[in-house]
Order: structure tokens, then C-alpha cells, then sequence
């Protein structure tokens, strides 16, 4: 029953930080414009991927952070920065995911940013890989703003989970979320979800997976594909599921240009040193769109590169890395069902 209560919180949430101040009405005008195919914005971003470090306590093989392949430098939000994002765009911003590259829980002002959020009525969702401090870190996570928080433990066993992400951690991470859930008690946040990664192999353990959310007692699970390239054009096939379900349709075919794409009309990601890129592929900066600290996100956001950036996305022709790497480009996504 609490469950389902946490579950319903959310759900209520997630309504309400689109309804405050009718944020939605923003969000419908940014898709009227790409439905009309116009470049131009008539609201702010509805969504933003805040990066508030890049540095990171595990090392995944096909992790730019993880692996080392990462081109730029390492560092950690300032707050100042953070407050003057929300700021700029807290009349049309209604959800934050605060992950990019790196663990956001090594960044100890990871909580005054969520709280600092909630108060604007913005829906906080953090991915973590679970590798906490200390205890306290999981005491403050129930005590503050989040309201969802994805532990991307990625696999069902600890010796797989070691071998890809280069330390024995999978009995503390699972033993971290334990906590959470029973140090949460009768609060309705955060919604807590598992998500397993689809890589070689792991396609034969979803039914453990699915224990080992049951035995945590988490709120749900997600299950993604993975995605094989360094980033920079080498692609790792040999991580790739042998079932095509579970494989990004990317892979699969040798289409190289996407469809249309509305995301660069309601989203944007943020990296912690203030670089403004359209979204989460853009690893490295490659198409930087202008900084927060010398231009507030509006004008970014309205500028005039995101909007030469918008115009390819209209038809599916623009012919960049970035996006004919993506598999949103297809119906399909990056989850999948089980």
C-alpha cells in the first residue's frame, strides 16, 4: 500500500510542477512552433539535464568518465551557477534531471540544488549509481527535495557488476538502497527505481533482477539498451545483447540520418562548468550553444545558434554525429518492456 501511495505522490508531482503557473501551456507552445517548423521558441525549456559534476567513484568501460576517454576537464557545479539556471528559466521549467556525466552525489552541494529547485514547484529526479558516502548521504536524500531517484546498479550479480564497472561494489550499492527504503518509512519521497543495463548477457537475468527489486523493495525498475560507441566514432559491438529486442535499432540497420527531433524545443543539458549543449550525446561539448555564466539560459536558449541548431532537427536531415547516433530517432527508444 505505501507503495503505491509513493507511486501515486509522484505521478502528482510530476502534474503538478507542469501545471504550476501553467507550465504546460509553455511546454505546447515550443511544440506548436516545431509542429509549424519554426526554429524559434515562444517559452523556456519545460526539461533540463543538469550535470553537477563529472567526476565519478566507479569506472564503467563504456563510460567517457568512467573509461577516461572524456575530453574535458573535470569539475563541480557552483551553486551561484545552479541558482542562476533556475532562475533564468523557473517560469517554464518544470522537471530536472540532475546527471550527465559523473556521480551527482559527489558534489556536496548536491542537496542545497535539489531543495533550491523544489521551492521553484520543479519536479527533481537524480540518476545515482548508488555508491554513497557514507550513511548521512542517504539520511539527507529522504530528508530533502528529490522526488525520484534512479540507482543505475545495472546488473543482477555482483560478479558481472564488477567486471564492467571496475570495483566490487554491488553488496553495498544493493545494501544502499535497502537503507533507503526502510530509513523512508512513511514519507511518499523519493520514488526509488532500479534500472538494469542491457548489455551482453544480461538478457538472461531479468527474472533476478526482478528479485532483486523485490527483495529491496524498490518502487519499480527500468530496463535500457545500451549504448556501444566511445563517443568518438569506435564501436564495442561485443557488449551488445545477441537478442535484437534488446539492442538499439541504431545498431541494427545502416541508417545514418534520424527523424525529426522535438527535444531541442523543450530541453537542453548543462554541463558543470555552465556550457549549454542540446542534449545528453553531446559528451564532450561539441556543439556548445553558449555559457550561463556569461549569458543567462533565456537568451541561450532563444539565441541564435540553438536556433540554427533546431533547424535540421525538422525534417531529420541534419546530418550531425550527435543525433544520427540516437536512437530516438526510432519509434522503439532506448527501454524496453519487460
Amino acid at each position: 500500500m505505501h507503495r503505491l501511495l509513493v507511486q501515486i505522490r509522484r505521478l502528482t508531482a510530476l502534474c503538478g510542477a507542469f501545471l504550476f503557473r501553467i507550465k504546460v501551456l509553455g511546454a505546447l507552445l515550443n511544440l506548436a512552433q516545431y509542429l509549424f517548423s519554426r526554429q524559434a521558441v515562444l517559452s523556456g525549456p519545460s526539461f533540463l539535464q543538469i550535470e553537477p559534476t563529472n567526476n565519478c567513484n566507479l569506472s564503467c568501460l563504456l563510460c567517457p568518465a568512467g573509461n577516461k576517454k572524456m575530453l574535458r576537464p573535470e569539475g563541480l557545479m557552483e551553486p551561484a551557477d545552479f541558482k542562476k539556471i533556475i532562475d533564468s528559466a523557473a517560469g517554464s521549467l518544470a522537471f530536472i534531471v540532475f546527471y550527465n556525466l559523473g556521480e551527482p552525489f559527489l558534489h556536496d552541494g548536491i542537496f542545497e540544488m535539489a531543495d533550491y529547485a523544489a521551492s521553484k514547484k520543479i519536479f527533481v529526479k537524480i540518476s545515482t549509481n548508488g555508491l554513497f558516502k557514507n550513511e548521512a548521504v542517504i539520511e539527507k536524500i529522504i530528508r530533502s527535495g528529490i522526488d525520484e531517484l534512479l540507482v543505475t546498479i545495472d546488473f543482477a550479480d555482483a560478479s558481472s557488476y564488477a567486471g564492467f564497472k571496475g570495483q566490487d561494489a554491488f553488496y553495498p550499492v544493493k545494501e544502499n538502497i535497502r537503507k533507503m527504503v526502510k530509513m523512508r518509512r512513511n514519507n511518499l519521497r523519493p520514488f526509488i527505481k532500479l534500472q538494469l543495463l542491457m548489455l551482453r548477457g544480461n538478457e538472461k537475468r531479468i527474472g533476478d533482477f526482478k528479485s532483486l527489486c523485490r527483495e529491496v523493495a524498490a518502487d519499480g525498475f527500468q530496463v535500457k539498451k545500451v549504448r556501444v560507441n566511445d563517443y568518438k566514432g569506435e564501436t564495442h559491438f561485443e557488449f551488445l545483447s545477441e537478442n535484437s529486442r534488446f539492442v538499439r535499432v541504431f545498431y541494427l540497420t545502416d541508417k545514418k540520418t534520424t527523424r525529426a527531433c522535438l527535444r531541442p524545443w523543450l530541453s537542453a543539458t548543462i554541463f558543470w562548468d555552465g556550457t549549454v549543449v542540446p542534449c545528453c550525446f553531446d559528451m564532450d561539448g561539441d556543439y556548445r550553444l553558449g555559457n550561463v555564466r556569461d549569458l543567462p539560459l533565456a537568451e541561450i536558449w532563444r539565441g541564435r545558434k540553438f536556433r540554427d541548431f533546431r533547424a535540421p532537427r525538422l525534417n531529420g536531415s541534419g546530418g550531425r554525429f550527435i543525433c544520427s547516433e540516437c536512437s530516438f530517432a526510432f519509434s522503439s527508444g532506448n527501454f524496453v518492456r519487460v
